[in-house]
């Protein structure tokens, strides 16, 4: 069924195309394709784009408007990788519906029902082999929350036999110990957030980097892209600003809950606040501000700002920042396959990244680079030790009160390279002799 997705015989024996032309994929064609096989790609996202012109241009009849919408809303669908399953009887949203309805349940059926789904959300979570496995494949009955601690948190979204261990025993232990300490992160997840937000910051770096090179050469719209991209980094959004944004910079793990934690109220924010890395807990406060103003609610009394380079400077001195000449820097690399070699050395599963078997056999046809040890900081040689050294012998060399300012620039070779630039103004001693010939005022 392969070959019937992707461009071919295949697909055009079962499809009509909307060029008319066999082997001629026009832009409706491409976006019926792509919103098939590659929904997230920017390709669909660039001839999305095109169809929606021609839309407008009337270049595009009523039936293939439809089959275009059609795609549309499967896309959609097939986005939406999760149904939860909200507790109709919690606390929080029995309040919610009280206040919008008189209509009462009888009390044997509202006792019914809450039983049910005591039930049902406690055998698919409850941490005991077997049960919350089977359970979870029968009756999937999980909130969003719950969801979101057993498959991002506590353990994995694909489970295997062939690694029992890693998959269902590791599990198991992690989410029995995270019903014991609530606030416990796995030290994995906690690897696999660090790596995910020190790309991010790279990415926002190298956009940023560009954006200023384009401008010192007068290629504004280029600049003026490049702009938007740092704009759609987790460090450079606006969590204000629109969703667009913020769901193509957000990994894509934490997209699927984004819509759903963003309509959290009361006990359940907390919640989603120690179980949420800090990037994303940053995104929902904002999130939670807007809706509780447009609801008439006065918002919780915690700051949101948008990340400064201050918070890059602290970042990074704890991580280590490639130099200036730094293949990764060049346009034309995909930081994501950098990302993938980082993945690989540290022994972390690549699809936990959204990263794909594909994409690492590209990466070995390519010049792709590495960073050896993403956490080891680059080193500071900017030491009062360093500077009373420098001054003790500028002084016997004749400097006056030397004025010294040392720039580390950091790089990945394994070796130090130490440049001076030493200038001597002599300009004092120059009036001073001149003040002996020729009276100056000065």
């Amino acid at each position: 069924m392969g070959e019937a997705r992707l461009p071919g015989t295949g697909y055009e024996t079962l499809h009509e195309l909307h060029s008319t032309i066999p082997g001629v994929y026009d832009p409706v064609d491409r976006l019926l394709i792509l919103a098939d096989i590659a929904p997230y790609s920017e390709q669909y996202k660039h001839y999305r784009t095109i169809v929606n012109m021609w839309s407008r241009a009337g270049i595009i009849d009523e039936s293939w408007k439809g089959k275009v919408d059609t795609a549309k809303e499967q896309r959609q669908k097939r986005m939406k990788r999760y149904e939860f399953q909200p507790r109709r009887f919690s606390r929080i949203t029995q309040q919610v519906e009280d206040a919008l309805t008189n209509d009462n349940e009888s009390k044997i059926g509202e006792g019914a029902s809450r039983l049910w789904e005591d039930v049902t959300h406690t055998l698919s979570n409850v941490p005991l082999p077997g049960i919350s496995y089977l359970f979870g494949k029968l009756m999937p009955n999980r909130t969003a929350i719950e969801h979101y601690e057993r498959f991002q948190v506590f353990g994995r979204e694909s489970s295997s036999w062939g690694n029992p261990y890693r998959d269902f025993i590791k599990v198991y232990g992690q989410e029995i110990r995270g019903k014991v300490q609530p606030d416990w992160i796995p030290k994995d997840v906690e690897n696999r957030r660090e790596i995910e937000e020190y790309f991010d910051k790279l990415e926002y770096i190298k956009y940023k980097q560009l954006q200023k090179r384009a401008v010192e050469v007068e290629e504004y719209e280029t600049a003026r892209e490049f702009e938007k991209r740092s704009k759609e980094t987790l460090h450079g959004l606006d969590p204000f600003g629109s969703w667009a944004n913020i769901l193509r910079a957000m990994p894509r793990a934490e997209r699927d809950y984004f819509d759903t934690f963003s309509e959290a109220r009361g006990e359940e924010r907390e919640r989603i606040r120690k179980i949420s890395p800090d990037y994303m807990s940053r995104i929902y406060e904002a999130q939670w501000k807007i809706r509780d103003r447009r609801a008439g609610i006065e918002p919780e009394r915690r700051v949101v700002e948008r990340q400064t380079n201050e918070d890059l400077s602290t970042f990074f001195a704890e991580h280590h920042l490639p130099g200036p000449n730094w293949l990764g820097w060049h346009p034309d690399v995909d930081l994501d396959k950098v990302k993938l070699k980082v993945v690989k050395n540290e022994g972390m599963d690549i699809h936990d990244f959204n990263l794909w078997r594909t994409q690492e056999a590209e990466s070995k046809r390519e010049q792709i680079p590495n960073i050896r040890d993403f956490r080891t900081p680059n080193p500071q040689y900017d030491t009062p030790v360093l500077r009373r050294d420098l001054i003790e012998s500028l002084t016997r060399l004749g400097f006056d009160i030397p004025d010294i300012e040392i720039t580390t620039q950091p790089s990945d070779k394994r070796r130090v390279n130490i440049d001076f630039d030493v200038s001597y103004d002599q300009s004092d001693k120059f009036l001073q002799r001149a003040k002996g010939i020729v009276p100056l005022t000065v």
